[in-house]
């Protein structure tokens, strides 16, 4: 609250206002097909965020992207191979923050490689040689001697096939990497996954197909069990 003053004294009090003090959001972000996945923790106080985009380091535009900006945040339609550059600002009734550190990432097609262990490796599709893995998928992701893996680009997952144990399916979002649980895990008796050896994602019917290989001593033997896209648990086919 303020109070005017001059020789005959001091005026009553305004009305009190309040103001939150932002800080400056902790910002990273990952690349991925064609897009970009910003995310930060929250500011206190903060209602919304502002995310600026540029094509050079300092070169973010002065006009946010589309709002409200939910967390995290999908930008698609980018360029794989081309850097982009970002920038993000929290706001609130009080007005904009400060800026948050700069990210950049440089989207780019995955090549996925189920390894002979608990682990698979993601690579640039595009790259070629000697070349560096794009992310690693350790051992607490479920991935038990992975045979086969299907990505679905739509929902930005991946589906992969495990065949130690009884056999499992278990899925991960591509924006993560490291030693993380998997957001879905198909494994148990009713899931029926005997010999697990293949599986494919249609994102029109949003079905998940396994294909189980059965007794190679037996013709006929092999089946596909057909799962809701979004199936976790032990969940029959």
């Amino acid at each position: 609250m303020v109070r005017a003053v001059n020789a005959a004294g001091d005026s009553i009090d305004s009305n009190e206002l309040f103001a939150t003090f932002l800080v400056a959001p902790a910002l990273t972000a990952i690349a991925l097909n064609g897009g970009a996945r910003l995310s930060w923790p929250g500011v206190a106080g903060a209602t919304g965020y502002n995310v600026y985009k540029g094509n050079t380091p300092g070169g973010e535009s002065a006009t946010p992207l589309a709002q409200p900006v939910i967390n995290p945040y999908l930008d698609t339609g980018l360029a794989n191979g081309i850097a982009a550059y970002y920038i993000i600002k929290a706001t609130s009734a009080s007005g904009t923050g400060p800026a948050s550190n700069e990210v950049s990432v440089s989207p780019a097609r995955e090549l996925c490689v189920a390894t002979d262990g608990p682990s698979s490796i993601a690579f640039d599709a595009d790259a070629s040689g000697q070349t560096e893995a794009r992310r690693f998928f350790g051992n607490a992701t479920r991935l038990l001697a992975p045979v086969a893996i299907a990505v679905d680009s739509a929902h930005q997952e991946i589906a992969a096939v495990n065949t130690l144990g009884s056999g499992s399916v278990t899925v991960h979002s591509t924006a993560v990497g490291g030693n993380v649980l998997p957001a879905r895990l198909i494994a148990g008796p009713a899931a029926r996954l005997d010999n697990p050896d293949s599986v494919a994602i249609d994102g029109v019917s949003d079905k998940l197909f396994v294909g189980n290989g059965g007794s190679a001593s037996v013709a006929g033997s092999g089946t596909v069990a057909r799962f809701e896209r979004t199936a976790n648990g032990d969940v029959p086919p």
